[in-house]
């Protein structure tokens, strides 16, 4: 006979130790900075969960490196049942940036920057939070919720999706991908663990159903699903407009020849996505956001 081997009481000895009751506590009643000692290996991962456990408070977990956010990652996700998305910093290559400010793998930090405004438990690398991004206000512009029994007009949908970077295909392979078939449209939110289909009835939304990239085979029917955005930067006229004055300013500034400024100008113009423009946001965007603007005012801080 199989024997099961429960730890709940380990739980119930850390929630029921008086030194855990005061460290809620002095949370709870605002305390802006404390200072942990005794923890070492998965304990503080263990202790972290058992804090947001307990008072249900967004939490920012800051670690010094990438590697570290990952180990982070792993552990918080096998004491919380859930996997915190990673925020990591990332150098972009010799000769690749233009006009740059660096970014993150724009798939991952989508669905990071949409976790930390619902407010989910975040993991990020010390050097990313540097780094600029979409502003705030336009990121939620461009967030699309979707539920049964929506008008969708279908030809601006896609519109609007391909704004915001993805890309229109066949059939759907990964995260980023769109496809139409009549009245069917098959799509990869960064967010979700599955791609979505959705089919039209008229301008109606009539079901929506997540399914297997395997077989292309249905899942399960669902609701609702948030569609969100692909790339750092959304292309519309104002935000093209503002990138093409930016970089003829800043290509004489530093000397960028000719050539190689009209290239881009001209691809942006026609609506074009360059390689690596994720770096080029404040060339979108005036005045480009911070990632912790996408933060509650509540989020707990641990680095």
């Amino acid at each position: 006979m199989r024997k099961i081997i429960r730890f709940d009481s380990i739980y119930s000895n850390l929630y029921n130790d008086n030194t855990f009751k005061n460290l809620i506590r002095e949370i709870n009643d605002g305390e802006k900075t404390l200072s942990l000692s005794g923890l070492s290996g998965s304990s503080k991962y263990f202790l972290v969960s058992a804090i947001y456990s307990s008072i249900n408070k967004p939490f920012l977990l800051v670690c010094p490196n990438g590697g570290r956010a990952q180990s982070a990652a792993s552990n918080i996700s096998f004491f919380l049942n859930e996997s915190p998305p990673v925020l990591q910093k990332k150098e972009p290559g010799i000769g690749e940036a233009l006009y740059s400010s660096k970014s993150q793998s724009l798939k991952e930090k989508s669905n990071w920057l949409y976790s930390a405004m619902i407010g989910k438990p975040l993991i990020a690398e010390i050097g990313a939070l540097f780094e600029c991004t979409m502003p705030k206000k336009d990121f939620e512009a461009v967030v699309l919720k979707i539920k049964k029994g929506d008008l969708l007009l279908r030809e601006e949908f896609i519109n609007q999706l391909i704004e915001t970077g993805y890309v229109r295909t066949d059939f759907v392979q990964g995260r980023g991908d769109i496809s139409l078939r009549g009245s069917v449209i098959d799509i990869f939110s960064p967010g979700n663990d599955n791609p979505v289909r959705l089919e039209l009835i008229g301008d109606e939304v009539g079901s929506i159903r997540e399914f297997s990239l395997d077989d292309q085979k249905s899942i399960a029917k669902i609701d609702h699903t948030t569609i969100l955005p692909l790339s750092a930067v959304a292309y519309n006229p104002k935000s093209i407009d503002s990138a093409v004055k930016y970089l003829r300013s800043k290509a004489e500034k530093d000397g960028v020849p000719a050539r190689i400024k009209n290239q881009i100008i001209e691809q942006i113009e026609k609506g074009e996505r360059i390689s690596n423009m994720e770096w080029m946001v404040p060339a979108f965007y005036p005045s480009p956001g911070s990632i912790l603007d996408y933060l509650p005012p509540e989020t707990l801080n641990r680095g």
